[in-house]
């Protein structure tokens, strides 16, 4: 039987609690599992199962978050971890920075992954965003698999974000400083490009912050 398991963390106390009452109360071993877990239940869960405390955190925890997505449906398992690397809040419209998606393909695993417990939904605007603790997992995860695929991925990303960040250029002409939408494209783009491994990208990220600094009002700052 599978049981759903929220996942907003536990206080530090709640936490302790927790340990507690599965038998652990050793300090040294607490402290481990309070950094290891950040209090989210669904990994405090999986490192106390095992009693050696012999966890591999990166992996396992992976494992657990994808559990529910069969083995065989190779795309949706690539997307859940891919889109993880995603650095500002999604739509189904940023799926086509994934290009092994189709765009009949896009619809129905935007639903697909909105639903998934790992992401989290803003009732405000309707986009969604991974949990802090699945995407840095996720992100370790796929680096540690694979540094040059990690690679290509948060290329494709940035490519992604310069396309759009033009297309509001185009559209918005001369107002375009006061939007917020292209202030989070320029932080989203900088993010990906620092992220890459060469120094070409490392100062195209540079001149995006002053340029957005140069730019930008004392409310946006």
């Amino acid at each position: 039987m599978i049981y759903p398991i929220f996942l907003d963390s536990f206080t530090e106390d709640e936490t302790r609690d927790y340990l507690t009452a599965q038998g652990i109360t050793e300090p040294k071993r607490i402290a481990t599992l309070l950094r290891s877990s950040r209090g989210l239940p669904y990994s405090l869960s999986l490192l106390t199962s095992n009693t050696q405390g012999e966890v591999d955190v990166t992996k396992d925890v992976v494992d657990n978050f994808l559990r529910g997505i069969p083995e065989h449906e190779e795309m949706k398992r690539q997307l859940a971890l891919e889109a993880a690397l995603l650095t500002k809040p999604f739509n189904q419209d940023d799926l086509k920075a994934f290009a092994y998606l189709t765009e009949n393909e896009r619809p129905m695993l935007y639903r697909w992954l909105s639903e998934q417990p790992f992401v989290r939904s803003n009732p405000q605007d309707g986009r969604h965003s991974y949990h802090d603790l699945a995407r840095e997992t996720f992100t370790r995860h796929l680096y540690q698999i694979s540094p040059a695929q990690y690679q290509s991925t948060r290329k494709a990303l940035a490519n992604h974000y310069q396309f759009l960040l033009e297309k509001i250029q185009i559209e918005a002409g001369k107002e375009i400083h006061r939007l917020p939408e292209w202030l989070e494209l320029v932080v989203a783009l900088a993010h990906q490009l620092f992220l890459l491994s060469d120094e070409e990208n490392h100062i195209r990220a540079i001149e995006q912050i002053l340029e957005a600094y140069k730019r930008t009002s004392k409310e946006q700052d």
